[in-house]
């Protein structure tokens, strides 16, 4: 829970303006995903994959350190926001049954941003995987939530976990 408060005032304190990688020039439909996230967002994603790149993952793991917050943002233009996201972290810690009711479908109005934030590891993935991304790399994006420690998708969590 503390990272997670220190990831937020990171990203509150940090005005840096992130464009899209060019990893992703080649492929303009995740370029496009990538940019319709919040500025936070993506300067987080670009901070995680410079450290998997630090660490000598694969590179299907380096490039879903770049993606596996890429769920968070809709189609039709709604992020998750701080307050989603405060939420969404609280009620995981103390009262996941009320976070397990909320994002029950479906999640209209207020609760939108809070099923966003809850289920953008799948909703990542599976737009990923709809464009084609290599089934490790969609792999590690569905299961970057996931309570793994050990070998590379530990390795990416870990670094998720502790990179603002």
């Amino acid at each position: 829970m503390l990272h997670r408060l220190r990831q937020v005032a990171a990203s509150l304190a940090s005005r840096e303006v992130v464009g899209v990688p060019t990893e992703l020039a080649d492929t303009p439909p995740t370029a496009r995903l990538f940019s319709a996230l919040a500025p936070h967002d993506r300067r987080h994603l670009v901070a995680v994959h410079r450290a998997c790149v630090v660490a000598g993952v694969s590179p299907d793991i380096v490039m879903a350190g770049l993606l596996h917050d890429i769920g968070k943002a809709s189609l039709s233009g709604r992020r998750v926001n701080l307050l989603d996201r405060s939420v969404r972290v609280v009620l995981a810690r103390w009262g996941p049954e009320l976070l397990s009711r909320l994002c029950g479908a479906p999640a209209p109005g207020w609760r939108f941003g809070l099923v966003l934030a809850e289920t953008h590891a799948v909703i990542g993935a599976d737009r990923l995987a709809a464009l084609g991304w290599p089934d490790l790399t969609v792999a590690a994006v569905r299961d970057h939530e996931a309570h793994v420690t050990e070998g590379e998708l530990g390795e990416l969590r870990r670094i998720d976990n502790t990179t603002p």
